[in-house]
């Protein structure tokens, strides 16, 4: 009888342990989970800013589904570009850069290139072709975008025209090829805030992304921003490093 008691005893006592066990770590499971969810990095209030002004809304008024005011993006993870046209090398090794540099600073979405089919249709061409290729052109642009999204503000398709006229103008070109292309992610606005952004309004010819432009590429595509975010919710997520 007192073996059957100790034996008794000490399967309590096994599972009085078992319990303990769990109901220790479980908190910081449930604490991880919360924190892979959430996916805030530290930035600054400067970038949040420019991130806001210029992915909120469209260059030129782009109104689909009538959600101009929310975040737009891509989230597959490799954006294939087709293009058509004439590059020549100095423009080939340009579109490769470009590439590469917006590869750098994107951790979930990739650019890629391939001959057979594109999520978005990059065109040399010139300007007289442009409104036959893209009906939604606005006159007067060498450089143009035109973006689809889904209800849900993912983008599903980008096209974009730049003018193949005067053949030695190759370093304004490449200046397009990453303005439009960089807009084609979801970035549409253009600013009068930094000369040395890529998305300054007013001609410029610069052929690197700014240190503010490097930061909101970075915010949108690595820091968990997600599709439909308002102005507010965006600001909620981020947080601003002290």
């Amino acid at each position: 009888m007192k073996k059957k008691f100790l034996f008794l005893i000490l399967i309590i006592l096994i599972v009085l342990a078992t319990v303990t066990f769990y109901n220790n770590i479980s908190p910081q499971t449930h604490n991880d989970n919360n924190s892979f969810q959430q996916n805030s990095i530290n930035t600054s209030q400067e970038a949040i800013d420019y991130l806001i002004e210029i992915s909120l809304g469209t260059e030129f008024g782009q109104d689909q589904n009538k959600n101009q005011s929310t975040l737009i993006k891509w989230m597959k993870p490799e954006v294939v570009i087709k293009i058509h046209g004439d590059f020549n090398q100095a423009l080939s090794d340009c579109l490769n850069q470009i590439i590469s540099d917006f590869n750098n600073l994107s951790q979930t979405t990739k650019l890629s290139l391939n001959g057979e089919r594109g999520d978005i249709d990059l065109y040399l061409v010139p300007k007289e072709q442009f409104s036959t290729i893209e009906s939604n052109y606005v006159e007067d642009n060498d450089g143009f975008f035109w973006f689809n999204w889904d209800k849900n503000n993912v983008l599903t398709k980008a096209t974009i025209l730049i003018n193949s006229n005067d053949s030695s103008r190759d370093k304004e070109r490449c200046h397009l090829i990453r303005e439009e292309l960089t807009q084609s992610m979801g970035l549409a606005q253009d600013s009068y805030k930094y000369e040395d952004s890529i998305f300054y309004a007013p001609w410029t010819t610069s052929l690197t992304y700014a240190d503010i432009d490097k930061e909101i590429i970075q915010l949108l595509y690595n820091s968990g921003l997600q599709p439909k975010m308002t102005e507010q919710e965006i600001r909620d997520h981020l947080v601003v490093k002290e």
